[in-house]
Parts: C-alpha cells; structure tokens; sequence
C-alpha cells in the first residue's frame, strides 16, 4: 500500500527503515530520514511546528515548541524565507545529510520576539521506520528491476546498464519532500558534462497515473535526466520501501549506495566512484 503522511512530510510505499551503505571500501551509514525532528503542518499561508519528536536536535535545543512558527530556514549559507511556502518545501530544506549545520529563525507561541535556532541534523526515527535496514543489498547485484517510459511502455532493465554507474532517484508526484533530490540532479547533470558517457542519472517515478508525473517534470523543466516509471509492485517485492530513494548502482552491476535521498551527497558518492 501507498502511505502519505501529510504532517510529517514523510512519502512510504510501506514500512521501512534505515540503511548501511558503502561507497567505496570504508562502511557508510546513511538514515532513510534525517533532519531535526520536527513534524510540520501549514495554517494561513505559513509553516508551524505540529510536533517536535523528543530526543531530536529540535528538542534538545529547548527552544523549539510545539506551534512555533518558522519563519525562515538557512542552510548552505542561503536564507530562505517561508512566508507562503509549503510543508513539502520547507521539510526539504530542512533535510539534509548528517551532521550538517542549518540555523531555524522561530517564533514560538505566547512569545513576540523570534529566536534563531542552530541545529545539527541527526538520523530521525520513526515508529515502524527505524529497524529494517538495506545492508543485504550493498556490494550485490541490483536486483532485478524492469523501468518503463512515461507513458507506460517501453520496458528497459535496470541491467541493461552496465558498465556505467547508475544513480536511479524513486520519487513521485504526490511526495512533495521528493521534488528536491530530482531537481538537484538536473543540477549535477549540468554542473558535470565529464560525467556524459559515464554516469546515468534516472528519475524513477512510481506513481501509477503516469500523467502526473509527466506535468510534474514538465512544469519542473527536468530535462537534464532519464525518466522512467517502475509498477510499485515489482518496487515492493524487491524489498524497496521508502521515498524519496537514491541507489547508486557501480559498472558491474553491484549496488554501492543506498539512502534516503535527502541524506545522502550524490556528488561525492559518484565521484569516489569515479575515481576507482
């Protein structure tokens, strides 16, 4: 079954969890979810904090509480303001690989002034989310998995691919937190031109009305990637469980990385990979 679950901004296709991944020949772990631990929810054309999830960076800062508003969020050096922004957005910039650094400007209840919050992201856990894992699947061969055009034909394996590296990026046009690690691959694609011959990055969608998703990339102007479509069937019985996914597959066929997509850093992945 599908499950989108609004407040939190999390996108599941069913219950699943966190991931051993290795990139090269050091062990890498990397969360399905990472971030602060706050659960999101929209009132009025602004981001309020419905819950914050104890033990998280936000709540053992203490100056986070519940129905705070956000009111801007700088990661990267760059300020973004949230004024009209969506849950899916801000959940996306507040996401990021562990141990980086984003400031929160907040305006907590009963309270005029806004306080400015620097936090660390750290792994989140969630009930049902946080004890499978992928490391069964690490230095194996992909498993078998057929990829179809956008409009529903045109099958394609994943295998066909070989001798290069694959990025594939699972998303889908009703997980908002998903749009981020599409559009940044458009960016590395553009940003990387010595990639071109080597490296493959496919955006998998696995929405069933393949029409949406056509606008989505339409109206995104994703045009620096491959785009396919997988039937969440064969996602699910492969053991695939979460989106927004990255798995980074090498040129044998095996699988280097897998991780959430907010979590992982594609660029540095691809490049140790390269460097092989």
């Amino acid at each position: 079954m599908i499950r989108y679950f609004k407040g939190v901004a999390l996108c599941l296709v069913f219950l699943g969890s966190g991931v051993l991944l290795i990139a090269d020949d050091r062990p890498k772990s990397y969360p399905v979810l990472s971030g602060v631990g706050i659960a999101l929810r929209e009132e009025g054309g602004g981001v309020y904090v419905g819950k914050v999830l104890p033990g998280a960076p936000a709540h053992e800062s203490g100056l986070i509480s519940d129905g705070a508003q956000l009111v801007s969020v700088e990661t990267g050096g760059v300020l973004t303001l949230l004024d009209g922004k969506s849950v899916g957005e801000t959940a996306s910039l507040i996401r990021g690989p562990v141990g980086t650094d984003l400031f929160l400007n907040v305006k907590n209840p009963n309270l005029s002034n806004v306080v400015r919050v620097r936090l660390t992201r750290a792994p989140i856990e969630l009930s049902g989310l946080a004890d499978s894992n992928y490391q069964r699947f690490i230095k194996k061969p992909m498993p078998a998995l057929s990829l179809f055009s956008l409009e529903g034909n045109q099958a394609i394996l994943v295998s066909d691919y070989v001798g290069k590296i694959v990025v594939l990026d699972f998303w889908a046009s009703w997980c908002a937190t998903c749009y981020q690690p599409v559009a940044k691959l458009q960016a590395l694609s553009s940003q990387h031109p010595e990639w071109n011959g080597r490296v493959e990055l496919i955006a998998v969608t696995i929405d069933s009305d393949l029409s949406r998703a056509r606008r989505v990339i339409a109206r995104k102007g994703w045009n620096k990637t491959s785009h396919h479509s997988v039937k969440t069937k064969a996602f699910r019985e492969i053991g695939l469980s979460v989106i927004p996914l990255v798995i980074i597959i090498a040129p044998d066929g095996t699988i280097a990385s897998m991780s959430g997509a907010h979590a992982i850093d594609v660029e540095d992945e691809l490049e140790a990979l390269l460097a092989k």
